[in-house]
């Protein structure tokens, strides 16, 4: 990545150079806690003292490992080069601007910062040519503070790592042969690393030719990680649209609950009312037929119109009025009184005529009807009926 170069001052950040040592394991130490002298940068060219403690250390850890720096992390890592031409003021003394190593992996441990890496053939030669000490490029603050005329600065994201023969942080070589300190990726891995970059941007939607220099790279990942960002919004957009419909749905679900248990007391209504219908209907006939059994009893309507009489009372729309117009209508035929009418049917049998004449006597005193309406419900008694099973024939 392109250094700026700034001039010093307690509100600006600049970018100083170090040196640091190895370990085994293949892991390297990058620097280690404490404070180091610096001279300044080129542009101001005034003494620092570095201060890098384990809190800086994991904050620049954190910052590695965060967010869109993942995808560069993932095939760029903090990339090494042959001392520091993406530095400021440094491009005429160190003009080689292609990486010859990368840092995969940061880790802060107890004395310092650490990283693993890994060199490509080129790079393994600078280390046997004698620039085999690590010099980080980081970008600085100001503490606020002073020491022995000197301002205080803090690393706060690592930017590159230079390999250099001599620097600030005196330390051992890091390597003394040109192999691959990791042992886990063959020299040349860098453009593994980019052929793997241009297939990540290719899947984001972005388009990079595989000779690409690492301007045009860096510009497509950032398209690329605008992409991924635009992603990740669209689907927190989708997510939340799938929420909302989702409580829809469960919405929909209770009220179509409700429908099915509206329909069901609805049904229930139905059949209900169907069976008052039915009752309703056979009361209604059955006051229909006591009604047209007693104007035929009375000479009012011939037997052959009783059932008719019957089907019309019931379809009437005013049963009262209809009923009323039918005990009203004159007599039509010739009768006599059905006590006479009984007693010849019944020839010497009087006391059956006797007990006829009973229960019409005691319907008409309990229920005040006439002669006429008491007998003719008399007729449909049970009593009526036991009464009269002996005798034969018809009373009219």
């Amino acid at each position: 990545m392109q250094s700026i170069s700034l001039t010093f001052c307690e509100s600006l950040e600049t970018d100083l150079a170090n040196i640091a040592e190895s370990s085994g394991q293949g892991w390297a130490l990058i620097a280690r806690y404490g404070d180091h002298p610096h001279p300044g940068p080129p542009s101001a060219a005034k003494p620092m003292l570095q201060r890098f403690a384990l809190t800086d250390a994991e904050a620049l850890v954190a910052n590695f490992n965060a967010g869109a720096n993942r995808i560069r992390r993932a095939v760029v890592g903090v990339p090494i080069y042959d001392g520091h031409p993406d530095a400021d003021g440094f491009e005429r003394i160190f003009p080689d601007i292609r990486p010859h190593g990368t840092f995969a992996e940061l880790a802060a441990r107890d004395d310092g910062l650490y990283g693993r890496p890994i060199l490509t053939s080129t790079g393994g030669r600078l280390v046997e040519d004698g620039k085999d000490r690590l010099s980080p490029l980081w970008q600085c603050e100001p503490t606020g503070e002073t020491l022995h005329g000197r301002a205080v600065v803090r690393p706060t994201r690592l930017r590159s790592v230079g390999l250099v023969s001599k620097g600030n942080i005196p330390g051992p070589s890091l390597l003394n042969a040109a192999t691959n300190i990791s042992g886990d990726n063959p020299p040349g891995d860098t453009q593994t690393m980019k052929t793997k970059l241009i297939e990540l941007l290719g899947i984001l939607g972005v388009t990079a030719a595989p000779d690409a220099d690492d301007a045009v790279l860096g510009n497509a990942v950032d398209q690329g990680l605008a992409a991924a960002t635009k992603s990740k919004t669209d689907l927190a957009t989708a997510t939340t649209d799938l929420t909302a419909a989702q409580g829809k749905i469960t919405t929909l679900e209770g009220e179509k609950t409700t429908l099915a248990n509206t329909a069901a007391t609805a049904a229930t209504l139905t059949t209900d009312l169907a069976n008052a219908r039915t009752a309703l209907a056979a009361e209604r006939r059955e006051r229909a037929t006591l009604v047209v059994n007693a104007a035929w009893a009375t000479g009012r309507l011939p037997a052959t119109e009783r059932e008719a009489a019957v089907v019309a009372l019931c379809n009437a729309a005013d049963f009262s009025a209809e009923s009323a117009r039918l005990a009203a209508r004159p007599k039509i035929l010739k009768t006599e009184s059905a006590a006479d009418a009984l007693g010849r049917k019944l020839g010497t049998d009087a006391p059956k005529g006797q007990q006829v004449l009973d229960l019409v006597n005691a319907r008409m005193d309990s229920k005040k009807e006439t002669y006429e309406a008491a007998y003719a419900h008399v007729m449909l008694t049970p009593e009526y009926q036991a009464l009269m099973a002996p005798a034969t024939g018809a009373l009219r």
